[in-house]
């Protein structure tokens, strides 16, 4: 991959890939946080806005591309709930969704509203959590990624969260760029791309990336573990992290469950049908 620094070169490069896609296109499938705040002006998280943030602020995002299944539903509910216990009502931020916004619209959509929460309260988040809306966590799911996470040595943690499809692979990839098959038990990884079914992310890490933070173009990281000619948004955003110096992490401690079209995929379900597909060799 180039060395990408600012947006028009982000567009030369998509170009290169692509010849015949314009800047209008390109806007669209990688926008930038001001062309988001523009056209949607999101309102400010739910928050206790009646008392000052006193400690650690996080801010917990979501998207919804399909419908909730009740069961992801309810672990977020209390997801939000025991965040708010162990941080306080005031310190929990719970960012707003736009109900069907496509990728990377929706990520941008929570950060604008983010921007614009610390502009009300006048104080930064200090951790960004996000959650996609076919994953089921557990209660603890943030506090056990905080524990493993450092402002400065681990900005960004991740769960380690399985295709949904066959061949129900981790989306994580180790320092060589080859893809995990097998998960270890229990622990924290460096890692090169990680996928964001749950992920925690210092809010530190946005100051040092350069736009497009976000790029819907197609697979990125082929099987073998190279680049190819698509850009996946996962590892868009690992590589923007990569030519900044940001390292990033996954956390094995934390087990979610990515809700597949046929089962739910966990570390468990996903070797039972690698049996079935015969990939367990």
């Amino acid at each position: 991959m180039p060395d990408i620094a600012t947006i028009e070169e982000f567009y030369k490069f998509a170009q290169q890939k692509n010849p015949t896609i314009d800047e209008h296109i390109l806007a669209k499938l990688a926008p930038t946080i001001e062309i988001v705040q523009k056209l949607y002006n999101p309102p400010v998280a739910y928050a206790d806005y009646s008392r000052p943030p006193t400690g650690e602020i996080v801010a917990w995002a979501s998207a919804v591309y399909e419908s909730v299944p009740a069961i992801v539903y309810n672990s977020h509910r209390l997801l939000a709930a025991t965040i708010a216990g162990q941080v306080g009502n005031n310190n929990l931020w719970i960012i707003p969704t736009h109900p069907r916004l496509v990728y990377p619209y929706s990520a941008l959509y929570a950060f604008a509203s983010l921007l614009a929460t610390e502009k009300k309260v006048g104080k930064r988040a200090d951790w960004i959590l996000w959650t996609d809306d076919d994953v089921l966590v557990p209660p603890a799911a943030y506090q056990i990624l905080r524990n493993a996470a450092d402002e400065k040595e681990k900005p960004i943690i991740a769960a380690v969260g399985h295709d949904r499809n066959p061949p129900y692979l981790p989306a994580v990839w180790d320092l060589d760029d080859k893809r995990w098959k097998d998960v270890p038990r229990g622990g924290t990884y460096q890692v090169s791309c990680t996928g964001w079914c749950t992920i925690l992310l210092h809010r530190s890490v946005f100051d040092k990336l350069p736009q497009p933070w976000f790029w819907a173009g197609g697979a990125g990281i082929s099987e073998d573990g190279e680049y190819n000619s698509g850009i996946n948004p996962d590892a868009w955003f690992a590589f923007q992290c990569k030519r900044a110096g940001i390292p990033m992490y996954v956390c094995t401690d934390l087990q979610i469950t990515h809700l597949g079209e046929r089962t739910p995929i966990n570390t468990q379900t996903a070797k039972a049908m690698w049996k079935v597909l015969g990939l367990d060799k």
